[in-house]
């Protein structure tokens, strides 16, 4: 952590010289982090690295991704597709994966796709038919972006950050090898965690974010102590296993935190407004997103160690 904190305080760039598309951003994060290794280095350098809120998202999207799928090859824009028309949930999806000699036929649509336009290898959530008890057996497979059959439709760019675009992911008789197929199950060690996962890689993207804005800025120091107490904490959460309730409380803790970090950074920052705090509050309706689910998911932790809420 003290290398990690030491390269990031160097990372002073000016604000002109920062990519404006999320490609070109995916470069530059390319080359300033050659040899972070680990997806917790990449999602807090690529947020320090970051002068708007849905470039830091992104670094914790992928990384969250990286640490779900580490067999992802290095460097290189992934999605995860699951979503389909009636939701995420196991018993919507509907997407079929039908084994074929060696080979695996994939058919079915995504919606909701994070990045899939851009990306090069798609994270695709499909179905191989029902258990004993009539439940959806998944999996997860790696899918070349740009293979036969496959259709990206990018969807309507959203009110904040925009420059995170979503698609429809169109499969029509893809036809993989059956080694792309990732091993386990694909709820349980892919779907089901991956919330978990997102949450905890984004919040350090955003933690790195707002610490490099400190910098940059030259806040008061308190500001960027509890920005590095916040990394301290998603390294440790990090090291864990998503599956744990502890980490889902430690998890919502470190949401909080940074959550009533968030009004004073922002008193600072209006005393010298710029195109980076109008970005801000345009992009800051993101952190909302899925916080019911997070609320339930704190509950159901409490109530797993047997403590209630």
């Amino acid at each position: 952590m003290d290398s990690l904190l030491k390269n990031l305080f160097s990372l002073h760039s000016s604000p002109g010289n920062r990519p404006v598309s999320l490609l070109d951003w995916w470069g530059a994060r390319e080359e300033q982090a050659a040899g972070s290794t680990s997806p917790f280095e990449l999602a807090a350098m690529g947020g320090f690295q970051a002068d708007r809120l849905g470039f830091a998202f992104a670094a914790g999207y992928h990384a969250a991704l990286r640490a779900l799928v580490p067999s992802l090859p290095h460097g290189v824009i992934a999605s995860l597709c699951a979503t389909e028309a009636q939701g995420a949930h196991p018993r919507a999806i509907r997407t079929q994966f039908t084994p074929l000699g060696g080979d695996v036929i994939i058919r079915g649509e995504k919606r909701w796709a994070t990045c899939a336009a851009l990306a090069e290898v798609l994270v695709i959530i499909g179905t191989t038919g029902t258990d004993d008890q009539g439940r959806n057996r998944l999996n997860a497979a790696l899918v070349d972006a740009r293979a036969p059959g496959v259709e990206i439709l990018p969807m309507a760019t959203p009110p904040f950050a925009p420059e995170i675009p979503h698609a429809v992911v169109r499969l029509q008789d893809v036809r993989i090898p059956l080694g792309q197929v990732l091993a386990g199950d694909g709820y349980d060690d892919f779907l089901k965690p991956f919330r978990t996962v997102e949450d905890l890689y984004v919040m350090t993207g955003l933690a790195g974010y707002l610490l490099g804005v400190s910098s940059r800025r030259g806040w008061p120091a308190p500001i960027k102590e509890e920005l590095i107490a916040t990394l301290w904490l998603a390294r440790a959460l990090a090291e864990e296993s998503p599956r744990s309730a502890w980490v889902h409380i430690g998890l919502a803790g470190l949401i909080a935190g940074i959550t009533r970090l968030i009004p004073s950074i922002e008193e600072i920052w209006r005393s010298s407004p710029d195109q980076e705090l109008d970005r801000w509050e345009r992009d800051k309706l993101i952190l909302g997103v899925a916080g019911n689910a997070r609320e339930k998911r704190r509950e159901a932790a409490w109530r797993h160690v047997g403590q209630g809420t």
